[in-house]
């Protein structure tokens, strides 16, 4: 009865954590798309976040970027030009925050209820900004306690933020954002649990949150099928489980239906092994009584082979159970493998392997350095140091194809601990094509700064705030105001360089061909008006605004 009250609450307690490692995938999946690309549209989100709807265990997606006060208005703006007309950035009892030095608006969000959540700050609840500065503090992905999932719903989910940093030079992380997931802890369970279902009578499990002080809060979720936990002869196992920064528990319990099943399991055993001797010296003194013995021997017989049929049907849906997980790894196009810590690949799903020309068995038990690309191997070594001291890790890998091609894999790596080994689980983009994109845009940066720093005429752009985003050297000279001047301007550039008309009337930015222009896209030339140098004076100009 021990026995098999171990095997399945090994069998639940993998079960579960396999389903938080899958939904952690899919939100570091999110993150991952917006780590490579510096804009992410409504349409693009709205795409990759659909299908992982699917999955009863995420209740939503969000993106929450980084607003800084300054922008506050702009950004508001450009969201509802984007499609939400009536965004506002709010708390939580919808009202409209302002006055601070940043926000952390939802922009973004994809729910299986509702879109309530767009536009909540949520900077404005302190244990919210609390997680929110851990996760930028710790560059980890960070998990809340519990919350309940809506006003009527009375189960228990969880949130988890990762945070999303500008590309920039190591030890200087400028904080973008954060990607967002709230799951359903009770369908996590339930879904996890779906395919070992049959051995469940007489167990009872419940999650517990132990960073949480007061008792009455730890519990994230109990078994209300099961009957009473036993008090007598009962047993009880409590395993640890991995989520991004907190420390879970789950216990398992033997309730009364299976002590009473492993009692009479006993009973019967007792009964039939005082049944076998009787028997036997019956069958001694009363040999004409062969068809009852030959009854109870095919009772007996029955009832070992049900016992047979019950064992291989457990192990069939344990199968089922494993299947199911490794359907997942063999047809996922996301890019999955496992290394050692000396860097030896342990498995490798086929997208990954048909990414470099090769199938999963040319790669399996080869070293990941085979396939680095040689200017980049000296990295290596560092690379296994990294994942061997800290629990989870990112960056870039620059690997070559079977045919000498170059990959780009953007990857988040976690390490693992099993009763046999320790072991590197790696999650992947291939973001080859956003690269190359990136080299040539910013060769073509410095193809149009050559063009703009050697022309004679003033040239700048404004965007839709109308904020100065680039200047050439003429303009500076003309104006007699610096780069960093008019680039951090708290006001738009047109009303410092012409904030009136040569008549003297007031000038403002939104009368201003500029303007005019970002508004419906045409070209307008522009004769015998002033600019105004940064000393106050002022000289003729004739201009074109072209978007």
């Amino acid at each position: 009865a021990k026995f098999n009250f171990q095997k399945a609450t090994s069998n639940r307690v993998m079960a579960v954590q396999r389903e938080l490692d899958a939904d952690m995938a899919t939100l570091q999946a999110l993150a991952a798309l917006y780590q490579t690309f510096s804009r992410v549209s409504r349409e693009e989100f709205n795409e990759f976040t659909n299908r992982t709807l699917e999955d009863p265990t995420i209740a939503s997606l969000s993106w929450v970027p980084r607003v800084d006060g300054a922008q506050r208005n702009t950004f508001v703006q450009l969201a509802r030009v984007e499609g939400d007309d009536d965004y506002e950035i709010r708390d939580s009892n919808g009202n409209r925050v302002e006055g601070k030095e940043s926000y952390f608006p939802i922009l973004y969000t994809a729910s299986t209820t509702s879109e309530a959540d767009l536009g909540l700050d949520l900077g404005s609840d302190e244990k919210t900004l609390e997680a929110l500065r851990l996760a930028e503090q710790s560059g980890k992905m960070v998990a809340t306690s519990r919350v309940r999932l809506g006003e009527t719903n009375q189960g228990f989910g969880f949130i988890v933020y990762v945070p999303i940093f500008e590309k920039s030079e190591l030890h200087s992380r400028i904080l973008r954002g954060f990607v967002r997931g709230v799951f359903d802890i009770e369908a996590l369970v339930r879904e996890s649990l779906k395919y070992i279902d049959e051995d469940a009578a007489g167990v009872r499990i419940t999650l517990l949150d132990l960073l949480i002080s007061d008792p009455n809060e730890q519990l994230l979720y109990t078994d209300t099928t099961n009957s009473e936990v036993s008090n007598e002869d009962g047993f009880r196992l409590v395993e640890p489980l991995i989520l991004a920064e907190r420390k879970w528990q789950i216990v398992s319990e033997s309730t009364s239906a299976h002590t009473t099943t492993s009692a009479m399991a006993y009973t019967t055993l007792a009964i039939g092994a005082t049944l076998t001797i009787l028997l036997s010296a019956f069958l001694h003194s009363l040999m004409g009584r062969t068809s009852e013995i030959e009854k109870l021997v095919e009772q007996r017989t029955a009832e070992l082979a049900q016992k047979a049929t019950e064992r291989q049907e457990a192990l069939k849906l344990l199968r089922r159970s494993e299947e199911r997980y490794r359907d997942l790894f063999e047809t996922s196009q996301a890019l999955i493998w496992t290394h050692d810590e000396a860097g030896l690949i342990r498995t490798i799903n086929p997208a990954a392997a048909v990414s470099l020309g090769y199938t999963p068995a040319e790669m399996v038990g080869e070293s990941l350095r085979t396939f680095i690309i040689p200017t980049e191997r000296h990295k290596f070594n560092s690379y296994l140091e990294t994942v061997k001291n800290i629990d989870s890790s990112r960056g870039l890998l620059k690997l070559y194809t079977k045919n000498g091609a170059t990959r780009f894999w953007l990857y988040h790596n976690s390490r693992y601990e099993d009763e046999e080994s320790t072991y590197i689980r790696c999650h992947a983009l291939d973001v080859t094509e956003s690269q190359q994109a990136e080299r040539e845009l910013a060769r073509l940066n410095r193809k149009n700064q050559l063009i703009l720093d050697s022309a004679g005429e003033g040239i700048f752009g404004i965007n839709l705030a109308g904020e100065c985003s680039f200047v050439n050297p003429a303009a500076l000279e003309y104006t007699g105001h610096s780069m960093e001047e008019l680039l951090k301007a708290d006001v738009p550039v047109h009303e410092m360089l012409q904030p009136r008309h040569p008549d003297g009337r007031p000038y403002p930015w939104e009368e201003s061909p500029a303007f005019a222009t970002l508004q419906d896209g045409s070209v307008r030339r522009v004769a015998d008006e002033l600019m105004w140098r940064k000393d106050g004076s002022s000289f003729p100009v004739d201009y074109v605004v072209t978007p």
